[in-house]
């Protein structure tokens, strides 16, 4: 593929980076606690950056607490985004999840 049609090919950002950077912790009774920190760049001047903490309920079939194959996650979090026009937006956030294996 010659360069100019490498630049025009869907999903190519070559100015896109993130990275993560977690812990996670195992407690009694199948939970875990994970604090993290996520940066993503996003273009020349633009960024992403969230701090939190995630808790999580495994499931395990042996644990009378959880439900069996069942994953429930809650993401607490503060997160500032930048796009280099305008200035930083910050805001605090929940997000929850449930996954079913």
């Amino acid at each position: 593929m010659r360069r100019a049609e490498t630049r025009n090919a869907p999903g190519w950002a070559p100015d896109r980076m993130a990275m993560e950077l977690s812990y996670g912790v195992l407690l009694p009774g199948g939970r875990q606690i994970k604090p993290f920190g996520r940066w993503s760049g996003e273009g020349a001047a633009g960024y992403r950056l969230n701090v939190g903490t995630q808790w999580a309920m495994l499931g395990a079939e042996t644990d009378e607490a959880s439900l069996p194959g069942v994953r429930l996650t809650m993401d607490v979090f503060g997160e500032q985004i930048a796009d280099g026009v305008r200035p930083p937006e910050r805001r605090v956030g929940v997000l929850g999840k449930i996954a079913f294996r």
